[in-house]
């Protein structure tokens, strides 16, 4: 996670509850919410795979034919999920600036991406953007069953009035990084 810096508050959202637990003991200048993000409200089964080398889970089932389709499903759990647009509607109306927004939302990127994309294209909302996204595979597929390509969010985001960039130095994911045009920040 990104570290406090003076002045700033930080907003934590993890749909685990042992994450969101840690979360809630940093008192100081964090608010931590314990549910997913997506482009809709209401309950998800939130799946958690492979025990051996870390814990990799997602809103989405893994794609067979990528390098996670043998990962075994450790926990089906059911949790929250509030539409992006409400959160950041609401963080928007408190006049307040994101000067980074970190996404690590395991294959749901785009999808919360594309419900804010007229929030971010017409308001100052986020100053920077780093987020995960996906580079199809050699046989075309991504790790999860939901798109959310690297070349797809990049395109979203410059419509939305930003400068990205994007690489994938792992075989099926990457970051992108976006920085909004026009808008100074000490980030």
């Amino acid at each position: 996670p990104i570290g406090p810096k003076a002045g700033r508050h930080r907003i934590l959202v993890d749909p685990l509850f042992y994450i969101c637990e840690g979360n809630a003991k940093l008192t100081q200048g964090v608010t931590a919410f314990c549910f997913a993000v997506s482009d809709y409200t209401g309950f998800a089964t939130f799946y958690e795979y492979n025990k051996e080398t870390g814990v990799s889970s997602s809103l989405s089932k893994v794609m067979q034919g990528t390098s996670h389709e043998n990962f075994p499903i450790l926990s089906k759990r059911t949790v929250l999920v509030l539409e992006a647009m409400l959160l950041f509607s609401a963080i928007h109306e408190k006049q307040s600036t994101i000067h980074i927004l970190k996404m690590d939302m395991q294959g749901h990127e785009l999808s919360t991406l594309q419900n804010i994309q007229g929030l971010l294209r017409d308001t100052n909302l986020a100053t920077h953007i780093m987020a995960e996204c996906f580079c199809p595979n050699q046989n075309g597929k991504q790790i999860y069953e939901v798109d959310n390509s690297c070349e797809k969010i990049s395109n979203l985001l410059r419509v939305a009035g930003y400068d990205t960039e994007w690489s994938c130095p792992y075989s099926e994911y990457g970051d992108i990084r976006a920085y909004k045009k026009g808008l100074a920040s000490d980030f």
